[in-house]
């Protein structure tokens, strides 16, 4: 498959205005894609695309599919920094030319791919829509737009710079928590004044809060999270998934125990460059009574400013969710990751596959 060359017509040499300096999303970073393969094992790979010597790889994810196929997933595709649209469609045609070299050897059927906010914005490809048309107009390439993802569309960041230089305790109790509060002022009066409230409420609640990364915050951890997944009903990652990113020098825990010393909220997540990164976490009816869910955030906003980190990545947001509100009113910044399109190499064999798993499922939706 050939990619002819990209040349804008009216091309300028003026950078798109990206009002944002997010580094590449941890996803695309060696430590977790490290992770990601020592603990899913068998079947599952990670390749790196060298676009050129002097700019970052692009890690690429090898999931193992139907009748033993395999298909691959790029997720969240970043640009290198300063470059003005022509640039990027350049670019954007160098990686996929380097990913048709590379599927001779591991026969992927098909791409899953998602570009990032600044991509999507310096590309003016905003929609799920005008990625696919890009790719099939632009590239010449067979598409299919997909409603299944592998990861979250959206997220919310908090941007923190503008209490990067407070003082800060170096405690973590409530009087500790009070103080830095007080010092971070200037940050909370950028949030709803309900999480500026209730945030205030939670530092009265005697909570007994712990970071340490031990066997009984983990153990604390899974129990309060697996009586969530129960009581909301969505799918987790397995234990031994969980415990090998727990035993990682970049994973990160908050558990909020009562005063007799039971877990009521807990709080996982990870740090990359320049973020600390929400993943997973629970509450019982106890915490939600008493505010335990601000409290959790208060602790990481102070955990990512002691760790010199600007973002606090609240992970997965869906404004139609319960959830999405209560994270909507920190009034971050909210970023939206256009996808997923597959860009399919073995045409045949994906529909065809494509078509046997909708066959099943309508078998299993029947009985």
């Amino acid at each position: 498959m050939s990619i002819p060359n990209l040349t804008a017509k009216n091309s300028t040499t003026n950078l798109i205005n990206v009002n944002h300096n997010f580094p590449k999303y941890f996803i695309q970073t060696q430590s977790w894609s490290n992770f990601w393969q020592e603990a899913n094992g068998n079947g599952h790979q990670v390749h790196t695309i060298e676009v050129d010597g002097q700019l970052e790889p692009i890690l690429i994810y090898e999931y193992p599919w139907e009748l033993g196929q395999n298909f691959w997933y790029l997720p969240r595709l970043f640009l290198p920094p300063h470059l003005n649209k022509t640039e990027a469609q350049n670019y954007l045609q160098s990686v996929l030319e380097k990913i048709i070299i590379a599927v001779t050897t591991s026969k992927p059927i098909f791409l899953k791919i998602e570009i990032d906010d600044i991509m999507a914005t310096v590309l003016e490809l905003d929609s799920v829509e005008k990625l696919n048309n890009f790719f099939q107009d632009k590239l010449v390439l067979k598409t299919e737009k997909k409603n299944k993802t592998i990861q979250y569309l959206q997220t919310i960041t908090l941007d923190l710079q503008v209490i990067q230089n407070i003082i800060i305790p170096s405690q973590n109790d409530l009087q500790n928590l009070s103080i830095f509060y007080e010092n971070s002022s200037i940050f909370w009066k950028t949030t709803n004044e309900n999480i500026r409230r209730y945030t205030k409420k939670s530092l009265t609640q005697n909570w007994i809060i712990s970071t340490e990364k031990t066997e009984e915050n983990f153990a604390a951890f899974y129990k309060i999270y697996n009586q969530t997944k129960d009581r909301q009903n969505f799918a987790i990652q397995n234990l031994d998934y969980l415990k090998t990113l727990f035993q990682k020098d970049f994973s990160r825990v908050i558990i909020l125990y009562d005063e007799n010393k039971n877990p009521q909220a807990v709080w996982f997540g990870i740090i990359s460059e320049k973020t600390l990164t929400y993943l997973y976490g629970g509450n019982t009816q106890v915490s939600f009574e008493k505010q335990g869910q601000y409290l959790l955030h208060l602790v990481a906003v102070k955990m990512a400013v002691s760790e010199g980190l600007i973002f606090y990545d609240l992970g997965g947001y869906n404004p139609a969710l319960g959830f999405g509100k209560f994270k909507e009113n920190y009034k971050g910044i909210v970023r939206t990751f256009v996808g997923p399109i597959d860009i399919i190499f073995e045409y045949p064999k994906y529909k065809f596959i494509n078509f046997l798993i909708a066959i099943i499922k309508v078998f299993l939706e029947k009985k």
